[in-house]
């Protein structure tokens, strides 16, 4: 849900001062994230922080986490571990096994989706890493211009979408879906140009009422109609402006970047520089050795070398220290700024000390003269060196200094080195539209206040004055606040963390808040009516006796289980309500057994047999999902509104020969599946002494499938994704949900949230309201 589409919602809940709360998760992790949402007007909407024992990374393109201190403008993957991960795709393990990835031992999930942190350390979704793009070597993400342009007028744009124009990649084009055919969008083009960078400014502007959607219910993007091309969009600058402005950047000077500078003064400042030469800590080595198949002359490569240094302008940049200031200054392009070094090698070990020269040897490079890349040939000592031709075994090795290159660019460099070698084009020099120099003045650009402000309040109150001399001596002086804990509490302690997953922080400190609000809950004692009953204590107490069927579950058993106790805590409170009716625990657990025990006695059902369910959104649907627990089935919901095609392949792929209806659903099928109508059970029999005994004898662990969801792909291909009932009730707990909290189901079956609103509400002793099967909201 978009922002515009997210404050229209909660215009309609406003008079009724609701608790936002936003989940974030995939069907394969059920709801590892969220939070309490406290500015509901703001632009960035967080999706909260990683709940009770849940680990959550963001991994950037480097494969480096990203910390919560870091910029906000970093982006990463989300990655999550923990106790709710599902089990694997069903009969598809290559897909299952690329999906994971183990960090640091522990295993996680790699989700798609691209977050980054906000001051507050939340995470902010940004989009999925199918739609990341590339222009001019930039990295886009579609989101960010999709918000800015929604953000000219949200009255006048419900929706946008960013995509890469089809005649050229390097164009960028924005669907504007309004209802308004004279949008000015030359205002929005003005609005993107004060907000985004200017490789982010679109193109072209297309203005249509509506998206096309394909059979999947997505955008059908291919669809989408073509825009008219425009001269001025397909060239940024003319050619006789790219040269006037490579030959005024030769003779202008600009302040280094501040990763320039970082490493500038880290070298001063850490290293030893008493023989006034460079340090050689950030050298970065790319070592080649040549096959039998290669070809290649040292003419050829200096070429190819002068063709890169040509095009690239850091690798002709000098940085030179003057007047308090680090500058960079471009030079002309010279066969001299790099050295192109010959070496016949004898033997391994005069291989290690080569190559160990090229790591610590000082001299090598000189940032005042630009000299920051070289290149070092090593012939074999057993091949003719006399011609220009380099023969098999032959090392080339590439030297740069960390200040020009890092790991991300060094592809760059590769694969304009295999271009240039390939096509023998020296002389056709490219140049890039944005330069590194380029984004040195550019992020001097952005507003720093927030940041600085951000300090100061945090460090206002450190005792540390700017203009008072500081001792030599640590003086030890600091502030403590010890208590002791009782041993075997401590062990209790250890032995509660192990089993939730947590850390000792998640299980202490970030509990206060939850310790405070009970104590003030319990300034004010409110009974829920459903707490009374009409019979006498010794009459409660007979009830029980004769009806012990009560059974001891483990901490972490099925979704069954959880179900049962609540419904023996409380069996008069509701538990459903659709339109004018109702169900309470006690009438829910005795028609779910009543369901169990036809599919266990009549049916057969063994333990992690698939069932399917086509019901619509009813009191029988939620009969049937508990009743098919109950039976050691696994519950796989089926969507009465998708195609017979798609619910055919459903049935399928999971091999399933049974299928719940219930009245308005009993003649959908034209399968081979034998179809129970649920109607029917309920009303058969009533409950007895053998029923009961059947379904205690059904053999279900918390490590047993408990649900199969499927969902689909952006390509519609769909992925049946298997969860135990271990990963739902972790999840469940983690969310916190209240015995006194109403919940509202509205979700379809084809999104495995419709488990939580429905039986991780009831597993929590809440009441669920069923949305009418034909509203929606």
């Amino acid at each position: 849900m978009k922002h515009q589409e997210w404050t229209h919602f909660l215009k309609f809940l406003t008079p009724f001062n609701p608790r936002t709360i936003c989940l974030f998760g995939l069907s394969e992790c059920h709801v590892p994230i969220g939070c309490q949402i406290q500015d509901i007007d703001g632009i960035d909407i967080p999706i909260g922080y990683p709940l009770p024992g849940i680990q959550c990374l963001l991994i950037d393109e480097q494969g480096d986490v990203i910390s919560n201190t870091n910029n906000q403008s970093d982006i990463g993957e989300i990655h999550i571990a923990g106790s709710t991960l599902f089990n694997c795709y069903l009969d598809e393990p290559e897909r299952t096994t690329n999906r994971f990835v183990t960090i640091q031992n522990q295993v996680y999930l790699k989700t798609g989706d691209l977050a980054r942190y906000n001051t507050k350390g939340e995470l902010i979704y940004v989009g999925r890493i199918d739609f990341q793009m590339k222009v001019h070597g930039q990295r886009v993400e579609p989101a960010e211009i999709e918000n800015t342009i929604v953000s000219w007028s949200p009255t006048k744009i419900s929706n946008c979408l960013v995509i890469k124009a089809p005649q050229n990649d390097d164009l960028l084009v924005a669907y504007v879906v309004s209802n308004d055919s004279e949008l000015n969008t030359e205002e929005i083009r003005s609005h993107c140009n004060q907000y985004l960078r200017q490789y982010m400014v679109p193109s072209y502007f297309v203005v249509i009422d509506k998206f096309p959607i394909n059979a999947n219910g997505k955008i059908d993007r291919k669809q989408l109609p073509l825009p008219s091309l425009r001269l001025d969009a397909l060239t940024n600058f003319p050619p006789i402006e790219d040269r006037l402005m490579s030959e005024l950047e030769e003779k202008v000077h600009r302040v280094a970047s501040f990763a320039q500078q970082r490493l500038w003064m880290d070298e001063k400042i850490r290293f030893n520089d008493s023989f006034n030469e460079q340090i050689s800590v950030y050298n970065e080595l790319l070592i080649y050795r040549l096959t039998s198949t290669t070809s290649l002359s040292i003419d050829r490569l200096r070429q190819a070398l002068t063709f890169i240094i040509g095009k690239h302008e850091i690798f002709r940049t000098a940085v030179i220290y003057d007047q308090d200031k680090l500058i960079q200054k471009i030079l002309p392009i010279s066969n001299d700024l790099f050295d192109l070094e010959t070496t016949c090698v004898m033997n391994g070990t005069h291989l290690k000390q080569i190559v160990l020269n090229e790591e610590i040897n000082r001299s090598l490079f000189d940032l005042e003269q630009g000299r920051i890349f070289r290149c070092h040939i090593l012939r074999q000592s057993f091949n003719n060196n006399d011609d220009n031709n380099l023969k098999q075994d032959d090392i080339i090795l590439f030297n740069f200094h960390h200040i020009a290159i890092d790991g991300s660019s060094i592809m760059i460099f590769i694969n304009d080195l295999r271009q240039a070698l390939t096509m023998q084009a020296s002389s056709n020099n490219n140049e890039d539209n944005m330069t590194y120099i380029d984004y040195a003045q550019y992020e001097r650009l952005e507003d720093w206040s927030s940041a600085r402000q951000y300090w100061n309040n945090v460090l206002s109150t450190l005792d540390n004055s700017m203009d008072q001399q500081n001792s030599s001596m640590r003086s030890g002086k600091g502030y403590t606040v010890t208590f002791h804990l009782d041993h075997g509490l401590v062990i209790n302690l250890n032995r509660f963390i192990s089993q939730s997953n947590l850390t000792l922080f998640q299980s202490t400190i970030s509990t206060m808040s939850m310790r405070l609000k009970n104590i003030f809950d319990q300034l004010f004692s409110i009974s829920s009516i459903y707490q009374f009953s009409l019979l006498l204590p010794h009459e409660v107490e007979l009830m029980r006796d004769l009806n012990n069927t009560f059974v001891d579950y483990c901490q972490i058993g099925c979704i069954h289980w959880d179900f049962a106790y609540q419904a023996h805590l409380h069996p008069q409170k509701v538990a459903l309500v659709l339109e004018n009716g109702s169900m309470t625990y006690g009438e829910l657990l005795y028609y779910a057994q009543q369901v169990a025990n036809h599919l266990i006695t009549t049916c057969a059902v063994q333990s992690g047999q698939m069932v399917c369910q086509l019901i619509e959104r009813s009191f029988e649907m939620v009969i049937g999902m508990i009743g098919i627990w109950m039976s050691g089935g696994v519950y796989t919901p089926l969507n009465l509104h998708d195609p017979d095609t798609q619910l055919n392949a459903c049935i399928q792929q999971t091999d399933a020969h049974l299928i719940l209806v219930h009245q308005p659903t009993h003649d959908q099928f034209l399968s081979q599946c034998l179809s129970i109508n649920t109607d029917e059970v309920i009303g058969f029999a009533h409950m007895n002494e053998e029923i009961t005994t059947c379904i205690d004898l059904v053999n279900v662990t918390s490590e047993h499938i408990s649900h199969i969801i499927f969902t689909k792909e952006h390509s519609g291909l769909l992925k049946a994704v298997q969860l135990r009932h271990r990963n739902f009730i972790s999840s469940i707990r983690s969310i916190h949900i209240q015995p006194t909290d109403t919940v509202l189901h509205h979700t379809s079956v084809n999104f495995d949230v419709h488990l939580l609103e429905i039986v991780g509400t009831l597993i929590m002793g809440g009441q669920v309201i069923l949305l009418h099967p034909n509203g929606n909201l």
